[in-house]
Order: structure tokens, then sequence, then C-alpha cells
């Protein structure tokens, strides 16, 4: 990046989609004073519309709309902000990984006809002997190593969430959060994530109607 920008002696502006990667590329240009709007993917698709897209097109699209000042910009949230949604957003793929284990083993269980909800998954170990005791020898090895990658999975959870409550700056909205019905303490941390900072939206009404779309980069 600071090869590129090199050659400039003017002020320069830049602009980046709002994509997986823009992370890096805000924080660059964020150190050496380098103003960066971020373009909301799906507003930009309505404007900018190609039947053939390639990077230097993209590219060059954004530069024009930069330059007549209609990027559609996505909301850019602190880096603070952002190192906790990515917490809260890893804890729930983890959460997604884990589900789509303890399926697999339901599978396996149900093709001999042993139903994993009797016993449930709360007490693991109880759930290993129950299975044990149930399937057949060949069955109960790959049962052992599904079983393992559950331990693993709730293992690396209990760390995210360890790492969700070291998170600081977001107490007290937190547990003003916390007083509603319904709301935990990780529900909480993923809506204060999730949403930033609640002035950007000028009222409820824009509030509920942007939230469904998405809550920016």
């Amino acid at each position: 990046m600071s090869r590129f920008f090199e050659p400039f002696n003017q002020p320069v502006q830049t602009v980046v989609e709002c994509t997986s990667y823009w992370y890096w590329v805000s924080d660059w240009c964020g150190t050496h004073q380098i103003p960066l709007p971020l373009a909301h993917a799906k507003m930009l698709k309505a404007i900018s519309y190609a039947k053939v897209k390639t990077d230097s097109m993209d590219a060059r699209t954004l530069a024009e709309l930069l330059r007549v000042g209609l990027i559609p910009e996505a909301h850019q949230c602190r880096r603070d902000q952002r190192d906790l949604r990515e917490l809260t957003r890893g804890r729930l793929r983890m959460i997604q990984r884990r589900s789509g284990v303890q399926s697999s083993l339901w599978q396996l269980a149900a093709k001999y006809n042993v139903i994993v909800q009797d016993v449930g998954w709360r007490y693991l170990g109880k759930l290993e002997a129950f299975l044990t005791a149930q399937l057949p020898p060949v069955a109960q090895v790959e049962a052992k190593l599904l079983l393992e990658q559950i331990r693993l999975t709730q293992n690396q959870i209990v760390i995210l969430e360890e790492a969700i409550e070291e998170q600081t700056g977001f107490h007290e909205q937190v547990e003003h959060l916390k007083e509603l019905p319904g709301f935990g303490l990780v529900c909480a941390w993923t809506v204060v994530a999730e949403i930033g900072d609640i002035s950007r939206f000028p009222s409820v009404k824009q509030f509920v109607k942007l939230l469904p779309a998405g809550t920016g980069g």
C-alpha cells in the first residue's frame, strides 16, 4: 500500500467495497490519515450493475462513483466494536459447527434405532456410555470420534465466551440489555456488537428498517 501511494504528492481519497477483507485496508488508511468510505455492497450493485465484472472494472466503477459523490456508504464500526463482533460471530460459527456434528451423531445412532434424545447432549460422558452399550462396535468407533469433536468445539466456545467477557467499553450497554426479558449475557454482547453505535440511526423507525438488511461492514 505504501508503494502505491508514494507517487502521489497531493491529498488522495480511497474507497473499498464492504466485503470480508476491508479491515486491514481501513486500518492502514486510518493510520495514514487517508479518507476511506465503505461502499455498501448490496446498494452498490443496484447502482452499478454490469454484465461483465472484473476486479479492474469494479475498481474503476468505485473510483467514478467516489469522484461524483455517489458512493452508498455502509457503517464502518470502530476497531474495538469490530473485535467484539468478530468474537460473537466466531462463537456463532462454533455453535453451528457443533450442531452439525451433533446431527451427524444423531443420524449415526438412528441407523441402529438408537435415539440420542433419550439421554440428551448436556452430559457427554453419560451419552458416550449409553451409545457404547447400544451401538455395534463399528458404529462405536465413529460415535467416539464425533463425541470428541463435540467436546473440542464446546471447549472452544467457552474460550470465545471468556474472550467476549474480557472486552471493555461495552459493559454498561450490556447491563441495560440484560434487564430485558430473554436477554442473557451472550445475547446482549451479540446485539451490542452487531448494532454498534445506536446514535447512527436517526430514529427508531430507521433502526427497525435498516436492521434486517444488515448493520454495515
